[in-house]
Order: C-alpha cells, then sequence, then structure tokens
C-alpha cells in the first residue's frame, strides 16, 4: 500500500474540522496537533544509533506529516520518546541493540504477562517484560496499559502489533503497515462523526416541545417529568437527571417546572418484538441507594411505562457510544421514537415491531433561549 502524504493530511484537517469537541476517545489530549516533521539527516541519526532502517510508510510520516501527535487515543508518540513513561519510571534498562535486536514473535505465538511469573520465582527478571520486545519501538498509548508497537527489526518488520500483556491479552498482529493502521484510524474516526451527525440530524427532525410538570428528587439524583400535546397521558415521559446535568455534587438550576424543552422521544429501558424478545433495560444510577431519591425516582419510573406498536424506519449504530438506535414510527401518537441499546437485534427497515419499555427523551435544548444545546451523549 502506497503512503499518499496528501490524502494523509487532507484527513486529519477532515477529522479536525469535524471534530470541534474532541468526541473521539483520546482527541482532547493531543488536539489533532502534529509536533514538527523531523529532518533527513535525524532520521538517519536515529537509525544509526540504533542499528536499524525504519519502515518506509512510517519514514515518510516522520519527513512529510509529522514527528508524532495526532492519532489513536491519546496520540502517537515522538520518534524519540519510543518508549512510553511506564518504561522510563522503572529501573530496568534495556540494552543497548534493542531495536535491531530481531523480533521474536509470530502472529501464532503471543505472551501474556502471567507469563513472566512473579517476585517469588526464583528466575523471576522483571526486566524480561521489557526485552522480550526487542525489535519494536512504541508508537501509541491506549491507556490501561495497551500498547501499539512499531516492528522495526525481525520477519514482522513494518507491522503493527498491540501490546497488551499487562492485562493479560498478549500480543496480537493488528496492522499490516504503519500506513494501513494509521489510515484504519482516520477513516473509523470520520465515520464515526458521520454517523453521529446522521443521528443528531435525526434527533432533530424527530423533535418536539414539551412542558416540564414535575420535578422530584433530592441532591445527586433529579429527574423529571413532562407533557407533550401529542401523548395522551401527562406524566408519561420520565427523565433523569443524572451528573451530566449536575455540577459539584448539587441541584442546578438548569430545569424548572413549566418551562418548555425541545426533545426527541427514546425508549431506554426492556423492548420487545414479534419476532425476539430481549431486556436491554439500562441501569439509573443511584450515587446512594438509601437516597430519598430512589421512591420518587421509581414512581418516575413507573408512571413512564408505554408500550405501542411501530415501524422500524432506520437503523444508526453510533461507535462513538457503541449504541444502535432503531427509528421506529408509533402510529398511535404520529411520531417517532429511538430505542436505545448495546446489542443489535438484527432488526430491519420495514419491521413491524410491538415495543414496551420506559419512555424518555434526549433533550436537544431549552425551546426559550437560544443556543444553549446539551450533549447528545454519555
Amino acid at each position: 500500500m502506497d503512503f499518499n502524504i496528501d490524502e494523509i493530511k487532507q484527513k486529519i484537517e477532515i477529522l479536525k474540522e469535524m471534530d470541534k469537541d474532541f468526541e473521539i476517545f483520546g482527541s482532547s489530549k493531543h488536539k489533532y496537533q502534529l509536533h514538527p516533521c523531523k529532518t533527513e539527516k535525524e532520521i538517519q541519526s536515529f537509525e544509526k544509533q540504533h542499528g536499524i532502517s525504519l519502515p518506509a510508510d512510517y519514514r515518510s510520516f516522520l519527513l512529510h506529516v509529522g514527528n508524532g501527535g495526532a492519532g489513536p487515543s491519546y496520540g502517537m508518540f515522538k520518534l524519540e520518546d519510543y518508549f512510553d513513561n511506564s518504561y522510563a519510571e522503572t529501573n530496568y534498562t534495556v540494552h543497548d541493540n534493542f531495536l535491531s535486536d530481531n523480533f521474536k514473535f509470530s502472529i501464532n505465538a503471543p505472551y501474556t504477562e502471567s507469563q513472566y511469573g512473579n517476585e517469588d520465582d526464583p528466575e523471576y527478571d522483571p526486566a524480561d517484560y521489557f526485552n522480550d520486545t526487542a525489535g519494536a519501538m512504541v508508537i501509541c498509548h491506549h491507556g490501561c496499559g495497551i500498547l501499539n508497537i512499531l516492528i522495526v527489526s525481525g520477519e514482522e518488520k513494518g507491522k503493527i502489533w498491540v501490546d497488551d500483556r499487562c492485562n493479560d491479552n498478549g500480543l496480537s498482529r493488528i496492522s499490516g503497515s504503519f500506513y494501513e493502521w494509521y489510515s484504519k484510524w482516520l477513516d473509523y474516526s470520520i465515520a464515526s462523526l458521520e454517523t453521529r451527525n446522521k443521528l443528531t440530524s435525526e434527533l432533530k427532525k424527530s423533535a418536539d416541545i414539551f412542558k416540564i410538570t414535575n420535578i422530584t428528587g433530592l441532591g445527586r439524583a433529579r429527574g423529571f417529568s413532562v407533557s407533550c400535546s401529542g401523548l395522551k397521558e401527562i406524566n408519561k415521559i420520565y427523565y433523569y437527571e443524572d451528573s451530566e446535568f449536575l455540577k459539584d455534587g448539587k441541584k442546578t438550576d438548569l430545569f424548572r417546572v413549566n418551562q418548555e424543552i425541545k426533545a426527541a422521544l427514546i425508549i431506554q429501558d426492556s423492548f420487545e418484538t414479534k419476532i425476539i424478545k430481549q431486556d436491554v433495560r439500562k441501569k439509573f444510577r443511584q450515587f446512594n441507594k438509601n437516597s430519598p431519591d430512589k421512591n420518587d425516582i421509581k414512581q418516575m419510573q413507573d408512571n413512564a411505562k408505554t408500550e405501542f406498536t411501530g415501524i422500524v424506519t432506520d437503523i444508526i449504530w453510533n461507535s462513538l457510544n457503541y449504541k444502535y438506535y432503531y427509528i421506529c414510527y408509533a402510529a398511535s401518537i404520529k411520531k417517532n421514537i429511538f430505542i436505545e441499546s448495546r446489542k443489535d437485534f438484527e432488526l430491519e427497515t420495514g419491521s413491524e415491531i410491538y415495543v414496551s419499555g420506559i419512555l424518555s427523551f434526549f433533550v436537544l435544548k431549552k425551546y426559550r433561549k437560544k443556543n444553549l444545546f446539551q450533549k447528545l451523549f454519555g
């Protein structure tokens, strides 16, 4: 796969423009910024020092795109920082020819952390954990000790592996080249944001005006019910405030009785169809299960239980929060209702379904105040 410098630069700019709120995981750290490119002389000096030649696509990236920065999760390391901080914090020094040693793993021979033993073993040497990945350089950190490593020596040279030994998930190859790995991240991120935008558009198109009729709950858990001209039962819809609308553990003044809001209907509880029956209950978090909120919230949930038949008009997989959104048209109230689930129920557009659950909604904005949008996703 040829390294297309202009394509990479263009996609980075597209992603930067699309993700101004840094919704892609880790982007708030690197902010899609790249460190200044390396010179040919600097790269040659690094290669000579470590007795290697860098893979051509990674070399081109350093020369023409940037020396690390914008990338998967928390971003890419600089060339000179090919060990992450967790390596530096140890008292174990890797040997001088670390990078020039052939990377010894094959795709069929992963290692896990438990195979290294512990301090009770007489032959235990913590340095083995680091030296066993000789021939590879760390280029990216995903958190929780999960690393991406670029192989620079041996039969796997040029390929990207994931080192998840600290979680006992071993070492495994994830990409055939640096360019493939980086391009997949760009394409996946752009596609995720495009899907988010599609969902946001559908939510806005399906939104309606609601008036808050009741606010209940104390302290860090609060909810409210609303009325809507399209629904016969007042207080049928339920909303749980949770930490998104709280500040320093205290109730906010964001929502008030008789205030009008713009929102889209959603089922966030269990539902069933004519074909399948599944429980996708969302647990409403209670910071203090013995608080006075408990009975109030339960009462609101009970009041908000509903059922309807509908036609599935669209299915959106939102990879930013790993959830499916099934958009169903409910003829009885002449409105779209969204069903949120982490499970794929293998439904198709046009399917007629029976739904039961707690009727809630996504708050889009205060109706009487402009430009006060709420985040749609947690």
